[in-house]
């Protein structure tokens, strides 16, 4: 068995080192799974285009400061379901239908301790929602949440957040003996503030439950269900308040979520609170212990290797699509040779990280990905998933813009002659900057045309030795919420998949969130400086700050557009590709326009400091915004702790014995000990390194600082060298 740690972690490994895919590396049950969220996505459109009249939006007055909600049209003469820290503290109620008429509403009775509350608006002949069985919802079911998250737009219009229930009957402490959500509906649709008291709906379009609370430390998202609800309307039409039910045992809720979350989650979760506190007097004040990654399956051993015989349902492996009677044959680029290997191989994981692990099946090798842990439940795992290969096709036409050898976002190119878009903002101030191909290659190129309004710039490489592989166009004036979309691609996959939420949006200049919610408590600021935008597409795709500048496609692959920003959580941004046709000539000629406004950080709380003050935490303090928000927020996103020697495989030129280096980058360790393309690195620590895999695993367990002794062959000649690694650079 190999003692050393795998190249695990989806999103660093080929983007550091090199980019290889093994010919093995097929994604056979994408096929199966694409197919039924394609049909997840027909039903979404149908149910989505009834429900968005049926869903409002409440602005709520307290003084002089106000704030935003949403609410569930009930009945059609305007009875209104919202949560009740929407509406409660409001000293005047405002409703606006998507129509963009306005209604005074007055409050009727409510549960404060559970979160659920009706108000009233005179008004007739409103389309109610048909109420559903919140009881008949199943774990994994597919379901949509709208809502206004950051407040509403100019148009009105709800955004829609597609997502999967992850849990039924949860119970959660949210303010100390005030806020208690008792018997709730967990999902991982990906929403925020200003969606709480929108409606959740099943794929009939149904009611079944109203969104209240959300923790963004692990994508989860809480709503109250439509049957607790129900035998209160009655009393509550009338005008009656109605008693709560509190936890009867804090202590045995709080550790129920102990074993549903990673413990260190929990504690960043509730902090210093009062909730904070009771965890640390049954956890103890030690060192937080962390879960362990688990296949979740049993392996047994015969002639021909590793044989899955059972899985665990809902486990690591059921979820990544291993079936029993699969072969394993690789995990993290390890072989497998007896159930012992997989155990010890797992334990190099911790919940959440995501690894190839390689099968055969039928005497047909193929690649799955694997999530561990909770994280292998979530929405983004299933969908990349599920489109697996044709993210691998986006990929293609997916570059990555390098200045002064670091990757700041993406870029698609869109002809075979070398011409590629991007963000305005990541090429802003420079006249060249480098794209880096899929295959590893980089190219200069230069910046010809900067769209400021659109947030687009038009790169051309400078030197196009052979046709690249290109984009094809689709069009975007088409696409309905509800549509799935992918960001990007990479030798892993699409970048990221979600749902487009609005289409035809515009937004305003210096654009803030005065949204009601309960936020959890990583709820980060905004990863885009605030600006206007003149039409984009939004999707509910939880894109990072490094991912700006990626291709958005369509679910036959086609792009749609570019991506420019993601303002929270479940709130992303592409300029549409037909706005940049209309200007792609002119871009051409080289046209310069700045971006209307100056960007912006976005002022006032956060998430996290509004969710500390509400349980009753203190407040950390404020830290400085500005234009470099977003690469600080880059930075922060990064694993910069983990070792980076700084070159490239040369995948194309194999070595026997060894692995060819097919570029050193300038300004890292490999380059600074001397290291040069050409060079077969044969050992690490005395250690062979007779492919890409083993060379991975053994670099990627060292952490920054570590030194490690190079074995390597030049012009017939073995030498060494010492080297000091240093911290990876943030990539996807």
């Amino acid at each position: 068995m190999f003692d050393r740690k795998p190249f695990l972690v989806m999103g660093f490994v080929f983007a550091f080192l090199f980019t290889f895919v093994s010919p093995a590396a097929i994604y056979a049950q994408g096929t199966m799974e694409e197919e039924l969220v394609l049909d997840v996505s027909k039903t979404v459109k149908k149910v989505v285009r009834a429900s968005i009249p049926r869903t409002v939006c409440i602005r709520i007055q307290v003084g002089e400061k106000s704030g935003f909600g949403s609410g569930a049209i009930l009945t059609s003469d305007g009875l209104i379901l919202s949560c009740a820290h929407v509406i409660e503290p409001g000293t005047k109620l405002t409703v606006v239908t998507s129509d963009g008429k306005e209604y005074v509403a007055r409050k009727l009775g409510m549960n404060s301790t559970n979160d659920y509350g009706l108000i009233k608006i005179d008004a007739e002949g409103l389309d109610p929602f048909p109420l559903g069985d919140s009881d008949a919802v199943q774990i994994r079911d597919w379901v949509v949440a709208l809502g206004h998250p950051g407040g509403p737009y100019k148009d009105l219009q709800p955004a829609v957040a597609v997502g999967r229930v992850r849990g039924k009957h949860k119970q959660l402490p949210v303010q100390m003996n005030k806020k208690f959500y008792d018997d709730a509906i967990k999902t991982d649709c990906p929403i925020f503030g200003g969606n709480s008291g929108g409606p959740l709906i099943n794929l009939k379009g149904e009611l079944i439950g109203i969104n209240g609370a959300i923790l963004i430390v692990n994508d989860s998202a809480y709503a109250v269900p439509i049957n607790e609800i129900k035998p209160d309307i009655q009393s509550m039409k009338t005008g009656q308040d109605v008693e709560g039910r509190n936890a009867e045992n804090m202590m045995k809720v709080m550790q129920e979520m102990q074993k549903e979350f990673d413990p260190a989650d929990l504690q960043k979760m509730f902090g210093n609170s009062p909730l904070g506190g009771i965890l640390k007097m049954f956890m103890g004040r030690g060192k937080t212990p962390r879960k362990v990654a688990s296949m979740n399956a049993t392996f047994g051993a015969d002639e021909m290797g590793v044989r899955i015989e059972k899985l665990e349902t809902g486990g690591t492996a059921e979820m990544g699509g291993l079936q029993v009677g699969d072969r394993l044959t690789k995990l993290g680029g390890l072989p497998i040779r007896n159930p012992e290997d997989v155990e010890q191989t797992t334990g190099y994981f911790q919940p959440g990280e995501t690894t190839l692990a390689e099968v055969s099946r039928n005497g047909r090798d193929q690649a799955v990905l694997l999530t561990f842990g909770y994280k292998g439940l979530v929405r983004d795992v299933l969908l990349r998933r599920a489109f697996f290969q044709r993210g691998l096709r986006v990929a293609r036409s997916t570059v990555k813009i390098v200045v002064d050898g670091n990757a700041v976002g993406y870029g698609v190119i869109i002809d075979s002659q070398g011409w590629v878009l991007t963000s305005e903002r990541l090429v802003q101030g420079r006249d060249r900057v480098d794209v880096r191909l899929v295959s590893g290659r980089t190219l200069a190129t230069k910046v010809v045309g900067r769209e400021g309004n659109l947030d687009v710039a038009l790169l051309r490489v400078e030197n196009v030795q052979q046709p690249l592989s290109a984009a094809s166009l689709g069009n975007s004036s088409k696409l309905q919420p509800g549509d799935w979309v992918l960001s990007g691609g990479s030798a892993k996959g699409p970048l990221r998949v979600g749902a487009v939420s609005a289409t035809g949006r515009k937004i305003g200049g210096k654009r803030k969130a005065p949204a009601l919610g309960l936020f959890g408590m990583f709820g980060k600021p905004n990863l885009t400086p605030l600006r206007r935008y003149d039409e984009v597409v939004q999707h509910d795709t939880n894109l990072s700050a490094n991912m700006f500048g990626s291709g958005l496609f369509n679910s036959k692959g086609k792009l749609i557009g570019i991506n420019v920003a993601n303002f929270y959580r479940g709130s992303s941004y592409a300029t549409p590709i037909h706005r940049v046709l209309k200007v792609l000539d002119q871009l051409k000629n080289g046209l310069v326009v700045e971006a209307p406004v100056a960007y912006e950080a976005p002022s006032g709380k956060n998430a996290m400091d509004m969710l500390r003050q509400f349980m009753g935490g203190k407040e950390k303090q404020k830290r400085s915004g500005g234009r470099n928000s977003v690469e600080r927020e880059r930075r922060q996103n990064s694993d910069s702790n983990k070792g980076f020697l700084g070159v490239r495989i040369d995948a194309e030129n194999p070595a026997e014995g060894g692995v060819r280096i097919g570029e050193v980058i300038q300004g890292f360790p490999a380059a600074e000990s001397g290291l040069k393309a050409g060079d077969v690195l044969t050992a690490v620590n005395g250690k062979p390194t007779p492919d890409p895999e083993v060379l991975v695993a053994l670099l990627s367990r060292r952490r920054k600082g570590t030194q490690v002794e190079l074995t390597f062959r030049r012009d017939g000649k073995v030498h060494s060298v010492k080297v000091t690694l240093a911290g990876r650079p943030s990539e996807e």
